[in-house]
């Protein structure tokens, strides 16, 4: 409770011509209220305005939660519209590659079958070779053969 100023004047009064004097009597009067507003909280004071501020701070996270959700509604469309460029890229460039891969395998393919046929050319003429001289030399046998024969008889 506040003192009053006739109060604070008889006090200041009474004590400052006693042995405490002036300066210490001004200290002591300094720790009592001079105004009403200057008056000492109370509990209950205290807890309402604990209240009122738990309640502006209740508003307030809500009020920054919706904000929140709003803005990361906003990132998820923009996340989803760029996942979805970034899947038509991708296809764009995979339907490339798939067709760019279809033309070397067909060029590979061409080669490897121009290979092949020269390679059974080849070696149709290889067999060939081998084939008459197998035969050339069977008939040279054959004819020594018919000598050692011939000769023994």
């Amino acid at each position: 409770m506040a003192l009053s100023e006739q109060s604070r004047n008889r006090m200041f009064t009474y004590f400052s011509t006693t042995d405490l004097g002036e300066e210490v009597t001004s200290e002591m009067l300094s720790y009592f209220p001079a105004r009403d507003v200057e008056e000492p909280v109370t509990k209950e004071f205290l807890r309402s305005e604990l209240s009122l501020t738990r309640l502006e701070l209740r508003n307030e996270m809500s009020d920054l939660r919706a904000e929140l959700r709003g803005e990361m509604g906003e990132l998820r469309e923009e996340l989803r519209g760029e996942m979805g460029e970034l899947r038509e890229e991708l296809r764009g460039e995979m339907g490339e590659l798939r067709e760019e891969l279809r033309g070397e395998m067909g060029e590979l393919r061409e080669e490897l079958r121009g290979e092949t046929r020269a390679l059974g050319k080849e070696l149709r003429a290889e067999m060939r070779q081998q084939f008459f001289w197998l035969m050339s030399t069977m008939l040279v046998i054959l004819g020594v053969l018919a000598t050692l024969i011939v000769a023994l008889h």
